[in-house]
């Protein structure tokens, strides 16, 4: 389905399916980057494949941009270049709102504050040594975090590297559970870094993640995550229907 809205992205910007990111991005450094977007947004506003296929890309420019290379600790989740992204909220929030509305831009600047928090965790604790006091200090901080936060926790300091796998034990199938895992599966999410791109496109998904880390018997919890990983595998089917 994400190749299908690019594609269909592409035939109504008038350029290669691969290049749609790269193109999204020259609208945003452009000088008339509001008009432009609008243009663009209009264009794709009769097809749903292509509107899907702008948020993503916008998405997909976001965090070539601003989730570096360097992984946070050993391995899983890019840090996010705090500032840098937070002048561009700031300074392109025109823009991002002809294609957001106002919930979703917050949703976007949530997620990476969350992501932030969750980085300075990771800095402070020096998980790359892999020291095991390291270790426990990160896991302590983020019980009392978000859903978000301790997955990249996890993820950075190599217990949850994938968001979807049960090969690290103790990971996040190990405290998310089984039937979690396999909802996130279902909606194409295998790695952290998934799973911040469908939050930053999913305000549902992410009102969720940003809640507090639920106690191992708070189920509520548990099934909002899964409700929403729902959500997001029924939508693309959906839109791919009513493109046929």
């Amino acid at each position: 389905m994400d190749t299908f809205d690019h594609s269909e992205l592409a035939k109504v910007m008038g350029t290669e399916s691969g290049d749609v990111v790269r193109q999204i991005g020259s609208v945003f450094n452009s000088r008339d980057a509001v008009s432009r977007m609008q243009e663009l947004a209009t264009a794709a506003n009769g097809n749903p494949a292509a509107k899907a296929g702008l948020r993503r890309a916008v998405v997909e420019h976001i965090q070539s941009q601003f989730l570096s290379n360097t992984e946070a600790g050993t391995t899983g989740a890019s840090q996010i270049k705090a500032d840098a992204f937070q002048t561009f909220m700031r300074t392109k929030q025109d823009v991002l709102a002809k294609v957001f509305k106002p919930e979703e831009i917050g949703a976007l600047r949530a997620v990476a504050q969350d992501l932030q928090r969750a980085n300075r965790t990771i800095n402070a604790t020096k998980l790359a040594g892999g020291s095991n006091t390291a270790q426990d200090t990160a896991h302590r901080a983020a019980m009392d975090g978000t859903i978000l936060n301790k997955i990249a926790i996890d993820a950075a300091i190599g217990v949850a590297a994938h968001v979807a796998t049960n090969s690290a034990s103790g990971g996040l199938a190990g405290w998310l559970g089984a039937r979690t895992v396999s909802a996130l599966r279902d909606a194409g999410i295998s790695q952290v870094d998934d799973l911040v791109k469908e939050a930053m496109l999913n305000p549902e998904l992410a009102r969720t993640l940003l809640q507090k880390v639920p106690a191992p018997s708070d189920k509520g919890a548990i099934e909002r995550i899964v409700r929403a990983a729902k959500q997001i595998t029924v939508a693309g089917p959906a839109i791919g229907a009513t493109q046929q």
